[in-house]
């Protein structure tokens, strides 16, 4: 998806970010729900779907709204997970076959291998090397604390917000257990993701996100 507090206009430079979207689920009152990273951006942000070559194309419907960002609001659990109200019913490029179950709050145990699925890399997969505990995120020219998790797996710009899950063969194969939060690796910026000694992936645990829902969706 791509994301933008401003309006293309045509022969004008447009600024976006690029990200992923974890999972959506829907609300009692009908209302679809997507979960992405807090750091693409704001409460009032406008997305539109995006596709595989990570370039906005002009002209496009917008397909959402961010209602609601961890590490911008108030009272943040210091998580970078965010909150989408889709309101267009648009199909979202997605790289290959999603995985449909996540986590529920509680299931917090991590398999020991992981992969994600991004918008720009794709699928890519290795082995958990630090459980959730305190961390710091850098984005744009902020420094932010979080919770978070880490994987020996590599990601780029753009992969933000895709799912997490449980690698082939671990007890939770194909169940979303985190959203993609960033990379070690500064220096990955593009489509290609060949392994990269020491490159690290961050995640925020789904099984965190689902607890806080609740009480953050009253409101809305």
């Amino acid at each position: 998806m791509d994301v933008s507090s401003g309006e293309p206009v045509p022969g004008e430079n447009f600024d976006f970010n690029l990200c992923t979207v974890a999972w959506s689920f829907v609300l009692g009152d009908g209302r679809t729900i997507a979960v992405t990273a807090s750091h693409c951006g704001e409460p009032g942000d406008t997305v539109w779907a995006g596709n595989a070559e990570g370039e906005f194309t002009y002209p496009a419907e917008p397909v959402g709204t961010i209602i609601y960002s961890d590490l911008l609001a108030p009272e943040t659990h210091e998580l970078d997970f965010a909150l989408v109200e889709i309101t267009r019913d648009v199909d979202f490029y997605t790289p290959q076959d999603m995985p449909t179950s996540v986590a529920a709050a509680g299931e917090s145990t991590l398999p020991d291998q992981v992969c994600k699925l991004g918008r720009i890399t794709g699928e890519t997969c290795g082995q958990l090397t630090h459980r959730a505990g305190p961390g710091k995120l850098t984005y744009d020219d902020r420094t932010v604390d979080t919770m978070s998790a880490r994987a020996q797996a590599c990601s780029a710009r753009g992969d933000s917000g895709a799912p997490v899950y449980g690698a082939p063969g671990t007890p939770q194969e194909g169940v979303i257990v985190g959203v993609l939060s960033g990379t070690t690796d500064a220096a990955i910026d593009g489509a290609e993701c060949a392994p990269a000694a020491g490159a690290e992936m961050s995640f925020t645990v789904a099984a965190d996100i689902n607890a806080v829902l609740p009480k953050i969706l009253d409101p809305l």
